[in-house]
């Protein structure tokens, strides 16, 4: 169900946003900012993409922040791996690197990306930093939260379990 659809049948549940970064700073400002928009709330944070990968097993994200550079496995890695499980999900890059690497921010849309944002840069304050959030990511994050959510990950295993159990246990159907 999306987030707008909740709004019009009367349930104000906000859009659902995971954010992975290594750096604490980001995360501490990309939180604010979620927690200031009252149709936005944190799903789960993450320092590094397995993390994120386990935290996505355990909650419902209706879309994911990303850091491109992380260590362990590192944001287009954990892109890939994100979209395989949960090809529905929304993922926006946001990285230092998407205003000065074209070819990372291509690269990045290529394997799956929703959108790329840059990280801000040289804004001096972390007041301008949260304003910079607040005006290029949190919209994006709010039209991408606004549409359907993929099956939680507590249930989509399960269908594709069954679905192996059929494909695998036809030919013993088809036996005489």
């Amino acid at each position: 169900m999306s987030t707008s659809q909740h709004k019009r049948s009367g349930d104000p549940r906000p859009a659902r946003v995971m954010v992975v970064d290594d750096s604490v700073v980001t995360r501490m400002v990309v939180r604010n900012a979620i927690e200031r928009a009252e149709d936005l709330e944190i799903a789960a944070i993450a320092g590094s993409g397995i993390s994120a990968l386990k935290k996505l097993e355990q909650v419902r994200a209706d879309v994911v922040v990303l850091d491109v550079e992380m260590p362990e496995m590192d944001g287009l890695e954990t892109l890939v791996k994100i979209q395989r499980r949960y090809p529905r999900l929304p993922v926006v890059m946001f990285s230092g690197q998407t205003t000065h690497a074209a070819s990372v921010t291509l690269e990045a849309l290529f394997r799956g990306a929703t959108d790329c944002v840059a990280k801000p840069a040289a804004v001096g304050t972390r007041a301008a930093a949260l304003a910079y959030v607040e005006r290029v990511l949190i919209p994006k994050l709010r039209e991408l939260g606004a549409t359907p959510v993929r099956p939680s990950a507590s249930t989509e295993p399960f269908a594709r379990e069954a679905s192996t159990v059929r494909i695998n246990a036809r030919p013993l159907m088809d036996r005489p």
